[in-house]
């Protein structure tokens, strides 16, 4: 058989994916041909598609010393050019590029793939002047019009790249690349319709081309194009799932678990940066001060930088010396300069590509380096790849694991990141006391804004959601549209970011049975403008897969209730963290169901409303959410012990921050930490009825101090008229030293409703201080009257209190059918005493924050 029929054979295995067939075959064909060039290069092809790039770069090294042809040298050259880049050394990739090119001017593929290594290395000019050429000698080559396109493309040249995408389109119009890239100009133009014209035609093309899948997601979603986005975000989770790679950003608005979205930040990681290597390998720096830097492109009016300038401001400068690098625009904006003037040292690395910013990070030898944008657009996460930096963490922009190694914490809080989903994190999480998110509170207002001036109607209840159009859904607005169905005097007010989200939504509200007129857009407008604004709306309304983040402080800052819906993943438990910061945890909510009731029930419950009012007209200043110098004292103390733990070269691990306000102490899988206990005691008696007697006691303490009353019955005159069957109950967390409740809780719940029953002592224990105490009195089951009374529902029994008590219920329970029902509770109480003389049966169990709880483990 002859070489070149060995060769086809060879082909045609790789073809089928046959790998091991194709080796085999390539290696006999050495064997039997050493003096073949072309069976040292099959060899090496087939390495190179098995991703064994070096073995791969010496066959055709083998192959080039071999070959006497031009053509195959200049094809050899190019091919140890594209195993260089693989390998990430971009530098010794270009001088087989150049070679390829001086063998065989008119190798375009070689041509085409140096344009990709210099603009990697930051000579985006000098690749477009040699594309121009190569166009000039021979016009409309598609695959050089399409690079030369990128070239402009980065460097922002729009119409000269747009000019480059039109000519190849005329040559090709399917080709799904410059579809793709034409279609990337028109949605940054805010052309979404042209936009979303192109990517369909483009997937016509190529139905696997996943960039445009993920792009053409990503632009229905603005368009709130329900009808397209749903098929592909069932497409999009698939296709992580089958090993494929999804812009991550994307796909955190995605319908997915917290470890799909982990799995979508590892396929990212491995397809730009898993080639990527250390430059040098970290040193401990001895610095007079702590070197901080901070990466980001948002150092511009953008929110990453308006909540973090303050913190930035309040940082000790005897402690801390601050580095910032920037990779984003030059808007010269009040918040730009000021956001430079927090830095000591501010460097503007645009022009540079990722190994030269790293190389300039580790030239300032910096110990702990923050990237502030993570897997969003134009970030620049890639320059941490290099760890240029002894310590390197990830917070802020991006609500995800980034899955690389690279990056050592993330810095984050116990409700976005629960102790459980540290599995599913690369990083270790270096934990803030309170909410991972800082805030500004030196912000920027424009002042007094009437309603009038934003179109609203004013006495109509305006429910507002001034978030991107990308994070509503269906299920989202027919939630909303049923709220507005059972409140008449409600609007809707939402941003309008685009034309084609404005028609979407008013032909949806139509279509769940709302007028179109309910629906009010605001205007995009400067940001001290939208500040002042945000005190036109009575309710804000948050987003479910992805929470309001910046927006939920913004409302709470102006004093307005904001509803969330706590969900499983990072980006979905934002909003909960803001409002658990602030003290609001009775607008958090757990399911559809319980979120439209909790804002219907602020539209119609004057007493809620106003609980809920007196809440938020307290000194905001004072709350975790807004303490910015208590939270920048918190997040310095994780810098030094990420600082010391690399100092005595020890392995990152759990972090918890432990400033003077608030000690946190580790165990070994949970933090135990205490919280404060207000001198001023406050005590509940729940279905006091007319007799307000003080039954049972602990510490002597037998006369009531600071009582509240609550029964069902109005006539008693009680301080809140509440059924206890309604959760959640009307007051903050924390609020109670003491809850008593005689001869009540028979009388709620149903025998058997494990659930009603896990959810009421929930509430009893979020009502309750840290250490305080419920005690109770019930009929025993041996009494006559347990359920002699037709009014009895239930028994409380003493073997109760072992499922209330976290610790105790595993050891004496162990892992049964019931664990399962038992995750659903998360609070924690200890019994103090237990009594049943046969008629009554008398209890007081003790609440412990935070809770014990762990997962049961089969």
């Amino acid at each position: 058989m002859s070489v070149q029929l060995e060769l086809n054979e060879i082909e045609n295995a790789m073809r089928n994916s046959a790998w091991d067939v194709a080796r085999k075959k390539a290696a006999q064909l050495v064997k039997k041909h050493p003096q073949a060039s072309s069976a040292y290069n099959a060899l090496g092809v087939v390495a190179r598609r098995l991703n064994q790039f070096d073995e791969a770069i010496a066959n055709f090294r083998k192959a080039l010393s071999l070959s006497k042809d031009a053509n195959e040298q200049s094809v050899l050259n190019f091919n140890i050019a594209q195993c260089l880049f693989a390998l990430g050394d971009v530098n010794n990739s270009l001088p087989h590029y150049e070679k390829a090119l001086i063998l065989n001017a008119g190798n375009t593929a070689a041509l085409c793939a140096m344009s990709n290594a210099l603009r990697e290395l930051g000579r985006t000019t000098q690749a477009i002047e040699q594309l121009s050429a190569s166009l000039k000698q021979q016009p409309k080559q598609v695959d050089v019009l399409l690079s030369l396109g990128v070239c402009h493309q980065q460097l922002g040249e729009v119409e000269k790249a747009r000019s480059c995408y039109t000519e190849l389109l005329e040559i090709d119009p399917t080709h799904a690349i410059g579809l793709y890239n034409q279609a990337c100009l028109h949605n940054e133009a805010g052309e979404l319709t042209k936009s979303q014209a192109l990517l369909k035609q483009s997937l016509q093309s190529d139905p696997n081309y996943l960039d445009a899948v993920s792009m053409l997601l990503r632009v229905s979603q603005q368009m709130c194009d329900w009808a397209t986005t749903e098929p592909l975000e069932q497409q999009s989770i698939k296709a992580v799932e089958d090993g494929h790679s999804i812009f991550p950003f994307a796909f955190l608005s995605l319908p997915a678990t917290q470890a799909q979205h982990a799995l979508c930040s590892k396929r990212w990681f491995e397809r730009r940066y898993k080639k990527r290597t250390p430059l040098e390998k970290p040193v401990a720096h001895a610095h007079a001060r702590i070197r901080v830097g901070w990466l980001s492109s948002d150092f511009h009016d953008h929110p990453t930088a308006r909540l973090l300038v303050e913190a930035l401001e309040l940082m000790d400068r005897q402690q801390f010396e601050l580095y910032g690098y920037s990779g984003g625009p030059n808007d010269n904006s009040d918040m730009q300069q000021r956001i430079r003037a927090s830095f000591e040292h501010f460097t503007d690395i645009r022009t540079l590509n990722d190994q030269d910013a790293a190389l300039c990070i580790i030239r300032d030898e910096i110990d702990v380096l923050i990237d502030l944008g993570g897997y969003t657009a134009n970030s620049r996460t890639g320059v941490m790849a290099y760890r240029p930096a002894t310590v390197q963490a990830q917070y802020l922009g991006f609500p995800c694991s980034l899955q690389a190694p690279w990056v050592d914490y993330v810095i984050t809080d116990q409700t976005v990141t629960p102790l459980d989903h540290l599995n599913l994190y690369s990083e270790k999480a270096a934990y803030l006391p309170h909410c991972y998110q800082s805030n500004d509170r030196q912000r920027k207002e424009f002042g007094k804004v009437n309603r009038a001036q934003e179109g609203l109607p004013e006495n109509a209840v305006v429910l507002a959601s001034l978030n991107q159009s990308y994070k509503i859904r269906s299920d989202l607005f027919a939630a909303w549209c049923e709220i507005l169905k059972r409140c008449d005097t409600a609007v809707l007010w939402l941003l309008a970011f685009n034309e084609e989200a404005v028609a979407n939504l008013k032909a949806a509200a139509v279509k769940n049975g709302v007028s179109a007129q309910r629906l009010i857009f605001a205007k995009p407008a400067p940001n001290h403008y939208h500040q002042s604004r945000l005190a036109l709306a009575d309710i804000f309304l948050d987003t479910w897969l992805y929470n309001s983040h910046t927006t939920a402080s913004d409302a709470l800052w102006v004093k307005k209730p904001l509803v969330t819906l706590c969900g499983e993943t990072f980006p979905s438990r934002v909003a909960a963290s803001i409002l658990k910061a602030a003290k609001l945890d009775l607008l958090i909510t757990d399911s559809p169901a319980q979120y439209i009731d909790t804002i219907e029930r602020l539209v119609k419950d004057s007493r809620f409303k106003r609980l809920i009012d007196k809440a938020l007209n307290a000194n905001h200043l004072k709350w975790a959410l807004f303490d910015t110098p208590e939270w920048t004292r918190s997040l310095q103390d994780l810098f030094v012990q990420m600082h010391q733990k690399a100092q005595m070269k020890q392995a990152p691990e759990l972090l918890f921050a432990n400033t003077d306000k608030e000690k946190n102490a580790m165990e070994t899988t949970l933090q135990n930490s205490s919280a404060s206990i207000s001198k001023t005691r406050k005590e509940l008696l729940i279905g006091c009825g007319s007799n307000h007697s003080k039954k049972l006691c602990i510490n002597n303490r037998s006369q009531w101090e600071g009582l509240v009353t609550l029964d069902y019955n109005g006539d008693h005159k009680p301080d809140f008229v509440h059924d206890l069957t309604q959760l959640p109950l009307p007051f903050a967390n924390d609020e109670f030293d003491e809850i008593h409740a005689y001869e009540v809780l028979e009388h709620t719940g149903a025998q058997g409703d494990y659930k009603f029953f896990f959810a009421q002592f929930e509430e009893f224990y979020r009502i309750l201080k840290n250490g305080g105490v419920l005690m109770a009195t019930c009929p025993s089951r041996n009494s006559p009257w347990a359920w002699g009374d037709p009014s009895h529902t239930r028994l409380v029994q003493p073997e109760n209190l072992i499922f209330l008590d976290q610790s105790e219920y595993i050891k004496q329970v162990g892992i049964t059918a019931m664990s399962d029902f038992r995750n659903i509770y998360s609070a924690d109480f200890t019994p103090l005493f237990a009594k049943d003389d046969g008629n009554t049966f008398s209890f007081a169990i003790k609440a412990v924050k935070p809770t014990r709880h762990r997962r049961p483990t089969k």
